[in-house]
């Protein structure tokens, strides 16, 4: 599979709250009044109100500036408005404020991986698929961190995981193990992953030329 790039991935958000286990106990001292903050904020994400919840985040940071995960949310949206010089900057600030914090790891993670910081990003990346083994994104973007690098043996474990977790994931794994198998002359099994994707996709941004290619793999038998 020709063309395969490196896709603008979903960001990791988590709705987070004080009784729901997803809290770190760095952020158990976060005052009531910035969680009171977060809650609306979260509420006007909800309403698509993005203007009203980036303002009530950062009335949140104010009441609270080591709030972690008001840090990644804010990393977020600048991420969602194509602000990825800012999302790096949030998601830095959340990280160093509590480095356990999944959504933090894998979204910086994916922000510099879309830079093309392969290198930077691939301890990050490791980092979020060792941290939560089930997650479809964190596999994906290990996966397609070690694509980038060339490394595609070490691409292939977390891709096809990712693929298991979640076949019909933005990433679209099978789209890098098509070209994978390619690669190896695996042919067969290239086009049991664009035939999987034409299913999943069939009016995908790639279909129509990975349709010309599954004709011709066929052919080739």
């Amino acid at each position: 599979v020709t063309g395969v790039q490196t896709c603008a991935l979903p960001i990791s958000e988590a709705a987070l709250n004080k009784s729901g286990g997803l809290v770190s106990t760095k952020q158990l001292a976060v005052p009531d009044r910035a969680w009171s903050k977060y809650t609306e904020a979260q509420r006007k994400i909800a309403a698509k109100d993005t203007v009203g919840a980036e303002r009530a985040y950062n009335q949140a940071l104010e009441i609270y500036p080591k709030f972690a995960a008001a840090w990644n949310a804010l990393g977020v949206l600048a991420h969602q408005q194509r602000q990825n010089d800012r999302a790096e900057e949030c998601f830095r600030k959340a990280m160093e404020l509590d480095p356990e914090q999944f959504e933090a790891v894998v979204n910086l993670g994916g922000v510099l991986l879309g830079k093309g910081r392969i290198e930077e990003a691939l301890p990050l990346n490791q980092k979020a698929a060792t941290m939560h083994p089930a997650d479809a994104l964190a596999n994906a973007q290990l996966g397609m961190n070690y694509f980038f690098k060339r490394d595609f043996d070490s691409a292939e474990g977390p891709l096809l995981k990712a693929q298991s977790l979640d076949p019909a994931h933005v990433s679209e794994p099978q789209t890098y193990l098509a070209t994978i198998y390619l690669r190896r002359g695996e042919r067969d099994k290239a086009l049991a992953e664009i035939e999987e994707y034409l299913k999943i996709r069939p009016d995908g941004p790639a279909s129509n030329r990975l349709r010309r290619q599954a004709t011709a793999l066929a052919r080739a038998r």
